[in-house]
């Protein structure tokens, strides 16, 4: 900043700054105009170019390539740690980036929790548990973010009704995703819908 002579300019600030740093700053800049820009660059991250989006798509085709893997390989009796190194593997044959990583849960009823999937690591697969697989996959540092459910062995009649729901849900949201919906109207719909189907709605719906 002083290179550049702008002790006195007006400085972009993005993103959470601990009151510390903010100290920091000003104190060592006492002239300059900090302005809080963090709405510019989330817009900026926001709106997409057809390559980013196209970047953004092949990060979810690599989740879905460990999707398949895990799918013809994992079985009852196997460690949950080994069934979250085949899909890393299957992520990385896939050109996924190193940074790509996948989470799993699994046991008789359906769970997503990062501490019970850290125990699950260490726990072997029975027949009939339901796994929740949880993926971030990176290509080029763009993200792609799914979950996938999987059964091991026949499908209880409760979870074939929950699944019924979980598509008769998703019609109903993408009905309403189109350009000038806003996320408010989106979210509305989503939790009507999940009231509808019987089953309740998850806090992850502000996404």
């Amino acid at each position: 900043i002083e290179e550049q002579n702008l002790q006195e300019g007006t400085i972009g600030i993005a993103g959470p700054f601990t009151y510390r740093d903010q100290t920091k700053l000003m104190n060592a800049l006492p002239k300059a105009n900090f302005v809080d820009v963090s709405d510019i660059l989330n817009d900026a991250r926001t709106i997409k170019s057809d390559e980013e989006i196209a970047l953004i798509d092949r990060a979810n085709h690599i989740f879905d390539a460990a999707v398949q893997r895990i799918h013809e390989t994992a079985k009852p009796g196997m460690l949950g740690g080994e069934v979250v190194q085949i899909g890393y593997q299957a992520m990385w044959d896939a050109g996924g980036d190193m940074g790509s990583a996948i989470g799993f849960n699994f046991g008789m009823d359906p769970a997503q929790n990062p501490v019970l999937g850290e125990i699950c690591h260490n726990l072997k697969i029975q027949e009939g548990d339901i796994g929740t697989l949880t993926g971030y996959s990176k290509y080029y540092h763009y993200a792609g973010h799914s979950d996938q459910e999987i059964v091991f062995g026949d499908p209880k009649p409760r979870h074939l009704k929950m699944f019924e729901g979980v598509k008769m849900v998703r019609e109903k949201v993408l009905a309403e995703v189109r350009t000038g919906t806003t996320q408010r109207a989106v979210i509305d719909t989503y939790q009507a819908a999940c009231k509808d189907s019987g089953y309740l709605s998850s806090a992850h719906s502000q996404i």
